[in-house]
């Protein structure tokens, strides 16, 4: 707990060296982000690096490793500018003490292009991607899950480039990765299945789109249930594309069973909530049904008001997908 962590810190100020201090501040910074205490987090995380600095220098790994984590927090803030500038540097730090190839590289690498991509800047995220690929084929086989990992992020550049033709290559290869190393029905399958419909939707392909999203939920239901945050994922993409359809009637269940899931998982006022609310709220008005589309985006907008305003309000399945996906994780 935070305060608990805090008195380890005063009591180590006074016993424990330099090192000990330092580590402390660090700790109770991650404590701090990961519960959602951004300013206390930033303050710590700045502090333990300009003592880190002064005592080990300007390019010492453990200076990295603060930079990075100060760079997270920055991008989770949406301070896209700061965190970009803090991975640069991070990235500049590692290259140069430990090797263009070591896999904290890479994680530099896989967060600047999270920051281009959260910014439109795909042109620039691409090259990074590419040269995480790169290093994970040569280090680790062109077997290995974070490859699959790799090549859907660059399927995802270049769909929101309209690249269709080069997106879907990727897809298909992870999707071969997946069905050779794991069997034709494990979760990571209707992963690339998912991708592939999702890839097809925005081509204007809708019924490979659906036979694809049905496929995907088939095999979430069977591994992990009707309940698994996956099924959202594959629910809300079918029901989007019942909705660019006009099929309203049969996008409406699934985007109720979208918001059931997410609320099980996330609890009723999360964020993620009020994004699920207005697709509800959009599907509403789109049939004239406005008094419904109403009581949808004001129960949205208090969430809004009530929590962190840093959720991007129009992505509609990015919360759920992006932790698997950048963590290197099933969805």
């Amino acid at each position: 707990m935070p305060v608990i962590i805090s008195l380890a810190v005063v009591i180590k100020e006074k016993v424990w060296g330099l090192s000990e201090i330092i580590r402390s501040f660090h700790d109770l910074a991650l404590e701090y982000f990961y519960q959602g205490h951004y300013d206390a987090a930033e303050q710590l995380f700045l502090k333990a690096l300009r003592i880190r600095e002064q005592a080990l220098g300007l390019e010492h790994p453990d200076v990295a490793d603060i930079l990075y984590n100060l760079a997270q927090l920055y991008r989770v803030l949406g301070r896209y500018t700061e965190a970009e500038a803090k991975f640069l540097r991070s990235l500049a730090i590692r290259e140069k003490t430990l090797s263009p190839d070591h896999l904290l590289v890479v994680a530099c690498l896989n967060n600047l292009a999270l920051v281009y991509q959260n910014q439109g800047r795909y042109d620039e995220a691409e090259p990074h991607l590419l040269r995480v690929l790169r290093i994970q084929e040569h280090a680790l086989g062109s077997y290995h899950p974070q490859v699959v990992t790799s090549l859907n992020k660059l399927a995802w550049v270049y769909q929101n480039q309209g690249r269709y033709s080069e997106g879907e290559p990727h897809i298909l290869r992870a999707l071969s990765i997946c069905e050779h190393t794991l069997g034709s029905t494990h979760p990571h399958v209707a992963t690339s299945f998912n991708n592939l419909a999702g890839l097809y939707q925005a081509q204007g392909r809708y019924v490979e789109a659906e036979n694809y999203y049905l496929k995907a939920l088939a095999i979430r239901q069977h591994a992990s249930g009707l309940d698994h945050p996956g099924m959202a994922i594959s629910l809300n993409g079918l029901a989007f594309l019942y909705q660019n359809l006009g099929r309203y009637e049969e996008a409406e269940p699934l985007m109720l069973r979208v918001l059931m899931i997410c609320e099980d998982v996330l609890g009723s006022n999360h964020p993620h909530i009020a994004t699920s609310l207005k697709n509800l709220a959009t599907l509403c008005k789109a049939q004239g049904r406005n008094d419904e589309a109403e009581t949808y985006l004001l129960r949205a907008l208090t969430i809004r008001e009530n929590t962190s305003p840093l959720i991007d309000s129009d992505v509609h399945y990015q919360p759920l997908c992006s932790v698997a996906v950048y963590r290197d994780e099933d969805c």
